[in-house]
């Protein structure tokens, strides 16, 4: 059945068919008309065309809405159930995800990939050489349209060096490093989930390399041959914005920060780390090697083994209006005593100046750790208004060791020397970020 063109596919093409100037659009025996319509060029034809509009092949996402797929009439577009030999458009589309890639690099605009319900398999590999900075990959969501790794042994979506990459809605499932952010790219991943995983569920890495996610959910971690089962990892001087989503059932650490830049972590829920083959960490949140500064906002660290929170070396760390709940204990290297602490800030090994590690935590609430609900270790600290509650140690009071200095509002005790507490002082292993 013939459907009549919508005013506002008519407004869309409108540009279009004023830019074409003098192509003599004679029908579909044309010689100018010979070739298959542009990515952009998704909409029913034109009255000029002697033929019927074609009909877009899908429509919505199964209910009646597009999910992330905001512009539809100017996407590439990918559906899993399509007739095979598409050409992208949105009556014919491409059945797989580089194909779509491969179209959207010939052009220097209107880079969108529609991804529509479905599983499909691939290692995506996006980067500045190949042209795809202000790539937008949408999907219908994380629990419509799956990408499963083609080689397991690789990242099912690796970003180098590529500006203004924008991937939402989807799901990534069985790689090495399911999604990694690297190599001086700037990239926005919006309601992506990874799972089942190796080594981690997301790696962002690089001197230059900006990342933000936004409700990106990481689950079903695998650890790799070395132990680690890494939820989020930020190193080698990359910045991040990680609101809302959540890391679950990670190894080793939830989310881990190392020589990282500038860190904000808002709203994310951080559940069930467990420590690793030789029962240490476990760690919730772990920040190290002289990361620049983190700012938590409204987190929640739930069930996690050593430390809900756990900062060593940290040049700045502000913690507030956040949860760190029923900490586990976990193992120490060279030590008979176990961790199992709400929020630890420590200066490490050696005698560098307390001045060097400033922390704020304002407003939180620590309650059931198997140790100590906060303890500071020779760092310098401002605490207010945070409450502790039926903690293992410490009578529901911060803790401070190793010429610790802490100021605000908040009853601190100090520990005398004979009574410090161990802690796992042995930085975190980073991720091995392979090679392109």
């Amino acid at each position: 059945m013939q459907r009549a063109l919508p005013v506002s596919a008519l407004l869309i093409l409108l540009p279009a068919l004023a830019a074409c100037g003098d192509k003599d659009d004679t029908g579909p025996d044309s010689p100018a008309d010979t070739q298959p319509d542009s990515p952009a060029d998704t909409a029913p034809d034109s009255g000029g065309d002697s033929q019927p509009p074609d009909e877009p092949a899908i429509e919505d996402c199964g209910d009646g809405a597009t999910g992330f797929i905001t512009s539809p009439e100017l996407a590439v577009h990918v559906w899993a159930d399509a007739e095979p030999d598409g050409d992208g458009s949105w009556a014919h589309p491409f059945q797989d995800l580089d194909s779509a890639l491969e179209l959207t690099r010939l052009s220097d605009d209107d880079k969108h990939i529609a991804v529509w319900a479905g599983v499909y398999s691939a290692n995506l590999r996006l980067s500045a050489a190949a042209g795809d900075s202000g790539t937008i990959i949408q999907g219908c969501g994380m629990d419509l349209v799956f990408i499963d790794a083609d080689d397991a042994e690789a990242p099912v979506v690796m970003i180098s060096e590529a500006q203004d990459v924008q991937i939402e809605g989807l799901c990534t499932r069985g790689g090495t490093r399911n999604i990694q952010i690297w190599s001086d790219a700037l990239a926005t991943l919006t309601s992506v989930r990874s799972t089942q995983s190796t080594s981690a569920g997301v790696l962002i890495q690089g001197a230059v390399t900006v990342a933000t996610l936004e409700d990106v959910q990481v689950d079903g971690l695998l650890p790799d041959a070395d132990g680690l089962g890494y939820g989020i990892a930020v190193q080698e001087g990359a910045s991040a914005t990680i609101s809302g989503g959540s890391v679950a059932g990670a190894t080793a650490v939830g989310i881990f920060i190392d020589d990282a830049g500038e860190i904000d972590i808002d709203g994310v829920a951080v559940s069930d780390t467990v420590a690793d083959s030789s029962g240490y960490y476990g760690h919730g949140l772990q920040v190290q090697a002289d990361t620049v500064q983190v700012t938590v906002d409204n987190a929640a660290f739930t069930d996690n083994q050593g430390a809900g929170v756990f900062v060593l070396q940290g040049l700045g760390f502000t913690m507030s209006a956040s949860t760190v709940t029923s900490t586990l204990a976990s193992a120490i290297p060279d030590s008979a005593e176990t961790a199992g602490d709400g929020v630890v800030i420590s200066r490490g090994d050696g005698n560098i100046n307390p001045a060097t590690f400033l922390a704020t935590l304002e407003g939180n609430t620590l309650e059931g750790s198997a140790r100590a609900g906060i303890l500071l270790d020779g760092v310098t600290a401002v605490l207010s208004s945070n409450v502790l509650s039926g903690n293992g140690v410490g009578e529901d009071v911060a803790l401070a060791q190793d010429f610790a200095v802490v100021s605000g509002v908040d009853d601190v005790t100090e520990l005398a020397e004979e009574d410090s507490m161990a802690i796992n002082l042995v930085p975190l292993t980073a991720i091995d970020p392979g090679s392109i």
